[in-house]
């Protein structure tokens, strides 16, 4: 360290570098930044004001400019219209103030000041206008506003309305925005001036820099690199001329404009360490061995973090990842070890590798870019990571069930900002971004520079989210909020939390598409757990022995080896075999036994081979080729197995399957087969049949009260723990922030520091106690700067006396004091955080005895891979003896690690290696398919390794069923042929029937339409073919029309997601459509939002077909390839969606993903696709062959009417369907009767479900038997009530009546007369008019008669007869008269007159701030706006006579003062006649009875509320006096009427402030005060804008003397007092700036807005 860097550091002690340090200079920095920052505005303000024009001047040009953009006729919008506005804007730009600047930038972002339609409008004018010179000249001049720096650098002006000015710009994606200034740069010309085309290169630059900042994923854009090549052509071709032409040109330099480029590529680019962007393949090296090459790479697994570390990710070194090729070398002797060890490290890598590569680049040292966005990488632009910009910590708590918990801000998503917050929050709620359970990182700048990141994980307090108020909440409006914690509890993460939190410090939030921690941790966990084991389950069927040869004979399960041991088999037969069926898995069957079995059982002869292999070996695997029936063999093993469950201590047996569907499917076929004692583990089950064996709920029911006191003991002791842990962190967030106090630091100077803690102790020797903290009257005034200093010597000199240390050196010592509080309770916090975590654990183990007591009960036992590996401590305490596996060829190895638990003995697979295999994320690196991917194969599965052999392993036999019962023969061949050499068709699918209303059970459409990409950066890397999904439309609609199928009959197949959420938009209109759970995590998992809907407009069939959506019992089932296995359905259409010249497939080149595809059908299958693509692949190739000889192939699809069977009809086109089968039919015309009335059908040939819907149109022929009027509705529609009308009818009262409807007739007593009679009330005998039809004695009557009656006090009551009279529940009146209006005085309503007075303040506020100066000019003369400026003022606004509610108000307020007086008056005569009082002198009296003065207050009080009226009208002719333009001939008539109306308000506030006054009451002399000095306050400034004077300052200082003298009245003032002190503190806040900063508005607005409440 250099002697500078020492200096002020005694005996050169370094600096020590703590969180609490980091934190505190960042704060510091930052407000540093931010006042400097102000300071300059601030200077360069000053200096501006005094080259502008007077204020008023300038508001008048900017109310033109705000009137110029509420235009919206096109004729008014030409191209030089545009230039003027943005002219304007551009020298309000230059010579206006900041706050104007501020309005300038609301208004352009404003719709409703119509600021974004002018600029939409300039950018199709620029990009379309038919002169070049126009063109460029309306470009220049909207770039100069946009890229203003007063507007770009605002201080003040919020983020959020610059952000919305691009948004504007670029709309949704951004790429609009890149289009048109690409567009409009390819005009410019070298020819042209050079300080021209140098300042549109410059501005361009600026524009598209800002452009990239609001749209991150464009940063790596093609088109964005193009421009940018193009902006530096222009740049650097000027460069030599600047010298020579633009010494003394105005404008932008080239040097500033290849800066402004440069800086693009530099900020949005940055450059990564010494790596390709590519992520680089890893080939295994042989001898090479794990350790060293990042802090993260050790040769133990069990020492690997599972998560990526920052020099992990930062390593430029290729990770070590071992081959599968046991032949190979490696640094493990043990060949177990080196199974486990080489799952481990492929399966992490798979998960991470996109994760490190994308992080890599986020963490690149780059302190000079811009923290509000962030460079996408790759994983960002395939939509593998949702972006947040400007993302803070809020809140870091710790909850007390959860552990550390915080609360995140960020900006809201660009295109949700112009959406209401219902929308907003209706957008988060169908989305998939931010579910729970997804992993975050949050990446930010250290105070060095260096980019540091903090992994995060999505709480789960709003799983619910559609019946989640609170989330609604807190996802709307412009910064939402996301509950969040820790992925793990570091101390290094939790101090980085804390730092963050304290200094407020903004970094990038990314959201991992597909990363969720309870997928990929349980697995990796499991494993590292299984590295610590010294023997693993199956190891001679599953791992090579070097020692010995293998034997592929596989024996029995351990428990069946046993002697004389059978199986009994009846619980299979169909009928009870006389001598039981038996099975003895010891001996090997004979043919007549196997023969036997599948008489007894119903099984053809490979299930029942399947059935014994299954029985006889402990490790076995059954192969089912699709309809097979693999799992109805599974079923009838589960049966066997349940039977000797006793026998054998089977219980429970576990049933294993990759997905949550698959696993929910074979549960089902498991309860329905009678075996009810059965669990299902895990929340994500969505079967109903299920529900009831939920083992959540049945742990709920089967928990003991001990149990319970157990677990309700531990979790007490848990939150008391984390309670502490909460305490330390409050604490640590206190020292962090770098404001000491004496509660904060008392415990830790009385136990670190005793001496210096009795000199600092507020208590003295003599009892009295120092007044205030005593930490800062020691400390002083915080110095600028503060050395770190010798602390020991410090503490030394401290400890003798404290007195004797300078300023400076006691905040050293405290901010020591600080970092070492802040060490201690991070250490205690840590200590409470490990304690939690052990509790957990004991409370973990606890859990598990309970699962381990309740299961052993149980037959069967459903679970998901990824649960049996997060449950896996728990399996080896339950010591299971069996395991099934269904689908076991999707399952990766890793993940089926998780069965080999010590204990079992029996596992069997049931599987089809030849279908779909494992899906591995980084394909490239790891699938069988790809060239490096061969030396690692982690998407082969167990099932497919030990099926097919590899090197140093032998095949194990795998027992293939062979006989299908799904596919119709022809279907069937296609894949025989390719695939299953040996399969054979069952008797079932010989008489499959033909699918109706086509002519062929298999055809392939072919067309020549080329495909295409997708439509957004999510979509990239998918391809679409909008032909396709128009013609699958059209087909889906032609097959439901035949009113055979359901939903659930058909299904849709594509192989690429782009292509399926495509199709799912168009079918949408008219169906309703469902994608397989699969799909819908795939689709998450890459990016594709659900709440994002496709649509495309070269999609025809909205045009081609009627509109509505057809009702179905179920919806239509739509999916991708790989999320059907497993699925069938009666008809497929498949939408092939390649169509190119290269003949490229893409995933349709792999024959287990082409034997899925065509092996789901029962019916008929329709392919949809260019055929000259596939032949390139030779399943594909040989499949065409097949189809094309039966004739099936071709650019016409025919069609087959089921009505008229001979009539040939084709479609060529989506078009042909509307025209050759308009209903589903043929063009014929139906044969058929209506079945209601037996006219002739007039629509085309149809089905017999569109036949029962058809509406006869003939008119209709019936005669009703209550009249002979005719119905006048078709012969479709029943005819109903007769709605004939007639008159002249005598009502049963006497009344005649007419406009009666005829079917009202036949129930006269109903009609109710409205004719108007007397009526006697006979509950209070008032007579009353009322319609014939009231019943005066129904008790629900209301008579609306005038009481009258006599009050105790001798007044007559004023409320109503309905109002004073009730009934009981016994329907008895009961009398209740109102209090007297006359004697009660809390009755004057002066409440009720300022709460009306606070509306009609609220809408004369609103129409004055969005009026503008003509606006402003008809309002100030109290009138409605004439002409067509009515909406210029908001809805609600006064009515045409502006002030006509507030002279109601007065005179309310007038009528309230003499019934007051009326009231003394009479009171007073009361008094005088009462022989009590006698003679007693009248001040006697006075003092014995308050009257006087209560009655003195309520005058008063309704003045005041008088003269708050006065004032309402007051302010707001302030308000719009400021909008009349100088010229005005009102503006001069509004200086002398504001004067008459401030001089009158004055005289009347002097009055009732001498009055309150003399009344000694200090609320009603504050509130007059204030009203008083607030209209002097107003009128001063106002006066001050017109003609400024020396006489400010003095007239100012006599106001706030007067605000003083309120002060001091409201400090005796009561709790009910708080809004008048904060008016007062409103006013105060003025006082601490020049006069010459304040504007009139703010003034108004401020001191306006604090209530001035009259309560007495």
């Amino acid at each position: 360290m250099s002697k500078a860097k020492q200096k002020g550091r005694p005996n050169g002690q370094p600096q020590q570098r703590t969180p609490v340090v980091e934190a505190r200079e960042f704060v510091q920095k930052s407000q540093q930044a931010q006042q400097s920052k102000r300071h300059d505005h601030q200077t360069k303000v000053l200096e501006e004001q005094a080259l502008q024009p007077s204020a008023r001047v300038q508001r008048a040009a900017y109310n033109r400019w705000k009137k110029s953009l509420e235009c919206r006729k096109e004729s008014k919008l030409g191209s030089d219209n545009l230039q003027q506005i943005w002219t304007e804007g551009y020298s309000l730009l230059e010579t206006g103030s900041g706050e104007l600047h501020a309005r300038l930038l609301a208004d352009l972002v404003d719709e409703k000041t119509g600021g974004p339609f002018i600029i939409r409008r300039t950018i199709l004018t620029s990009a379309s206008h038919n002169d070049r010179a126009h063109r460029l000249a309306l470009y220049e001049a909207l770039l100069k506003v946009v890229t203003h720096p007063v507007l770009v650098n605002h201080p003040t002006a919020p983020n959020d309305h610059l952000a919305l000015l691009y948004t504007i710009i670029g709309e949704e994606d951004g790429a609009k925005g890149i289009k048109w200034l690409t567009k409009l740069t390819g005009l410019f010309d070298r020819k042209q001036r050079f300080v021209q085309i140098r300042s549109l290169v410059h501005l361009t630059a600026k524009a598209l820099e800002q452009l990239l900042d609001q749209y991150p994923p464009l940063k790596h854009d093609n088109r964005s690199s193009a421009l940018r090549n193009v902006l530096n052509t222009f740049s650097g071709a000027g460069a030599p001329h600047v010298a020579k032409k633009t010494h003394d040109t105005n404008g932008p330099a080239t040097h500033g404009t290849a800066a402004t480029i440069g800086n693009i590529h530099k900020d949005h680019a940055p450059q990564l360490p010494h790596r390709t962007k590519q992520p680089q393949l890893v080939i295994p090296i042989p001898g090479a061995m794990p350790g060293g090459r990042h802090d993260n790479d050790f040769p133990a697994i069990s020492d690997i973090q599972i998560l990526p570390t920052y020099g992990e990710i930062m390593s430029q070194r290729m990770e070590y990842l071992p081959t599968t090729d046991f032949t190979q070398e490696s640094f493990h002797k043990d060949i177990r070890k080196r199974y486990i060890d080489t799952l481990f490290r492929l399966y992490r890598h798979n998960t991470f590798s996109a994760v490190k590569d994308f992080l890599r680049e986020q963490l690149a040292d780059n302190p000079t870019e811009n923290l509000t966005n962030s460079s996408h990488s790759e994983l960002g632009r395939n939509g593998l990571a949702h972006f947040y910009a400007a993302a803070t910590i809020q809140k870091v708590d710790v909850s007390l069930d959860k552990g550390i918990m915080c609360t995140i801000s960020f900006l809201q998503l660009p295109h949700l900002r112009k959406l209401s917050q219902a929308d907003q929050a209706k957008w988060w709620v169908n989305s998939s971004r931010l579910e729970p359970g997804k992993l975050l990182v949050m990446v930010v700048s250290s105070l060095e520079g260096r980019r540091r990141l903090l992994y995060l994980v999505v709480g789960d307090e709003y799983l619910e989210r559609h019946q989640s108020k609170k989330f609604k909440e807190m996802m709307s409006g412009m910064r939402p909020r996301v509950q969040v914690k820790l992925a793990r509890e570091t101390e290094l993460d939790i101090n980085l939390l804390n730092e963050l939190h304290v200094a407020q410090a903004k970094g990038h939030l990314f959201e991992l598409c597909g990363l969720i921690p309870q997928a990929y941790e349980p697995t990796l966990t499991n494993i590292q757990r299984m590295s610590n084991d010294n023997s693993l389950v199956f190891q001679k069927w599953i791992i090579p022995s070097k020692t010995a040869q293998q034997d592929r004979t596989v024996p029995p399960p351990k428990y069946a080896r046993k002697q004389g041991f059978v199986y009994k088999l009846d619980c299979i037969t169909k009928e009870k075999q006389p001598n039981g069926l038996k099975l003895n898995p010891n001996k090997s069957p004979k043919g007549d036994d196997l023969i036997a079995l599948q008489k007894a059982t119903g099984l053809n002869a490979s299930q029942a081979q399947a059935l014994v292999a299954a029985l006889s070996q402990e490790f076995v695997q059954i192969q089912g080729p699709p309809g097979t029936g693999k799992t109805y063999v599974g079923l009838q093993i589960v049966k066997v197995l349940v039977e000797h469950k006793t026998t054998c201590k089977l219980s429970p047996i576990f049933i294993v399957c990759e997905t949550n569907h698959a696993l929910d499917q074979f549960g089902e076929h498991i309860v329905e087969a009678g075996i009810d004692n059965v669990v299902r583990v895990g929340s994500r089950s969505k079967s109903k049949l299920l529900e009831k064996h939920n083992f959540n709920l049945m742990r709920k029911q089967r928990t003991t009260k001990g149990e319970k006191n157990a677990r309700s003991m531990v979790s007490a002791q848990i939150q008391g723990a984390l309670s502490m842990a909460r305490r330390c962190l409050g604490l640590i967030h206190q020292a962090m922030a770098g404001r000491p106090a004496w509660p904060l630091l008392k415990t830790f100077l009385s136990s670190k520091y005793p001496r210096i803690y009795r000199q600092l102790q507020p208590d003295d020797a003599e009892g009295f106690t120092l007044v205030g903290d005593p930490i800062l009257n020691w400390l002083g005034q915080r110095p600028s700067e503060t050395n770190h200093l010798h602390y020991p010597r410090l503490i030394g000199k401290a400890d003798t006396n404290i007195l004797s240390l300078t300023v400076n050196e006691k905040w050293a010592l405290v901010l020591h004091w600080l970092d070492r509080l802040v060490q201690d309770q991070t250490k205690s916090m840590m200590g409470y955080l490990q304690k939690a975590q052990s509790l957990r654990q004991d409370l973990a183990r606890l859990n598990q005895e309970i699962n381990c007591r309740i299961l052993r009960n149980v037959d069967i036992v459903l679970m998901t891979t990824s649960r049996l590996a997060h449950d896996n401590e728990m399996l080896r305490k339950l010591k299971p003896k069996v395991i099934i596996c269904e689908e076991a060829a999707e399952v990766m190895e890793p993940r089926m690690m998780a069965v080999f638990i010590p204990g079992v003995e029996h596992l069997i697979q049931i599987g089809d290696h030849q279908q779909l295999r494992p899906l591995v994320q980084n394909s490239m690196q790891f699938s069988m398919e790809s060239k490096v991917g061969k030396h690692y194969q982690l998407d082969r599965s167990l099932f497919e390794r030990r099926a097919t052999g590899e090197p140093g392993m032998k095949p194990l036999p795998v027992i293939q069923l062979n006989e299908q019962q799904r596919m119709p023969p022809e279907i069937s061949a296609l894949i025989r042929n390719n695939v299953y050499k040996d399969l054979q068709d069952g008797s079932r699918v010989m008489d499959r029937p033909m699918v109706v209303g086509l002519r062929e059970r298999l055809y392939w459409w072919d067309h020549d339409h080329e495909e295409g990409t997708g439509l957004n950066a999510a979509q990239s890397m998918s391809y679409i073919n909008s032909v396709e999904v128009a013609m699958t439309t059209a087909l889906v609609r032609h097959l439901v029309r035949q009113g055979v199928y359901e939903g659930k009959d058909i299904a849709i197949l594509t192989p690429y997601a782009g292509q399926l959420l495509k199709l799912q938009a168009a079918l949408d209109e008219h169906f309703e459509v469902v994608l397989s759970e699969r799909d819908e995590e795939r689709l998450a998992a890459q990016g594709f939002d659900k709440t994002n809907k496709i649509t495309d407009s070269e999609i025809q069939t909205q045009t081609l077909l009627p509109s509505g959506k057809m009702q179905m019992a179920e919806p239509i089932r739509l999916a991708t390839v790989d999320g059907f296995q497993g699925e069938q359905a009666k008809v497929i259409i498949i939408s092939l969606v390649r169509s190119n010249k290269k003949s490229q497939v893409g995933f349709l080149k792999l024959k287990n993903r082409i034997n899925v595809l065509l092996s789901r059908v029962q019916h008929g299958m329709y392919l949809i696709g260019n055929a000259a693509t596939f032949p390139a692949v030779d399943m594909w190739k040989d499949v065409y062959r097949q189809i094309s000889a039966r004739k099936a192939a071709g650019p016409s699809m025919p069609l087959c009417c089921p009505r008229h069977p001979n009539t040939p009809i084709y479609c060529t086109s989506p078009e042909d369907f509307a025209s050759v089968s308009p209903e589903g039919g043929c063009t014929l015309n139906c044969a058929d009767r209506l079945p209601v009335c037996g006219h002739p059908c007039p629509n085309k040939c149809h089905s017999e479900m569109l036949h029962k819907a058809v509406i006869c149109p003939k008119p209709c022929p019936r005669v009703r038997k209550t009249c002979k009027h005719a119905c006048p509705r078709v012969c479709g529609i029943e005819c109903g009530k007769c709605m004939v009308i007639v008159n002249g009818i005598e009502l049963p009262c006497g009344h005649t009546k007419d406009k009666l409807l005829c079917y009202e007739l036949l129930e006269l007593e109903s009609v109710l007369c409205r004719v108007k009679v007397d009526k006697q009330v006979p509950a209070c005998g008032h007579t009353v008019t009322v319609d014939c039809c009231t019943d005066v004695s129904s008790d629900r009557f209301l008579c609306e008669g005038r009481c009258d009656a006599l009050l105790p006090c001798k007044h007559k009551c004023q409320g109503t007869c309905r109002l004073c009279q009730r009934y009981d529940e016994e329907k008895r009146v009961t009398v209740e008269h109102k209090a007297c209006g006359i004697c009660k005085p809390d009755t004057w309503g002066l409440g009720d007159i300022e709460r009306k007075l606070a509306f009609v303040d609220g809408q004369l506020r609103q129409s004055s701030d969005v009026a503008n100066a003509d606006t402003a000019k008809q309002l100030f003369l109290g009138r409605k706006p004439e002409g067509g400026d009515e909406d210029k003022t908001p809805h609600g606004s006064p009515p045409q006579d502006r002030y006509e509610s507030c002279q109601k108000l007065l005179a309310l307020c007038q009528q309230t003062q003499e019934r007051i007086i009326a009231h003394d008056s009479l009171t007073t005569a009361m008094d005088g006649l009462s022989l009590d009082q006698g003679s007693q002198p009248q001040a006697q009296a006075d003092a014995q009875n308050p009257r006087a003065s209560t009655v003195q207050l309520d005058l008063l009080a309704a003045k005041l509320v008088e003269h708050k009226v006065q004032e309402v009208v007051l302010r707001d002719k302030f308000r719009l006096s400021v909008k009349l333009d100088e010229e005005s001939k009102v503006g001069t008539t509004a200086d002398a009427d504001l004067q008459r109306s401030v001089d009158s308000l004055q005289q009347t506030g002097t009055t009732l402030l001498n009055d309150c006054d003399k009344a000694k009451v200090s609320r009603l002399t504050f509130i007059a005060t204030v009203l008083c000095a607030r209209v002097d306050l107003m009128h001063l400034l106002y006066d001050h804008c017109l003609r400024p004077n020396d006489e400010v300052t003095e007239r100012l200082k006599g106001i706030f003397k007067i605000f003083v003298k309120a002060q001091q009245f409201c400090h005796g003032s009561s709790k009910e007092d708080a809004d008048l002190r904060r008016c007062l503190h409103e006013v105060f806040r003025f006082k601490r700036r020049p006069v010459e900063k304040l504007t009139l508005k703010e003034v108004v607005e401020a001191i306006g807005e604090a209530p001035v409440v009259v309560r007495v």
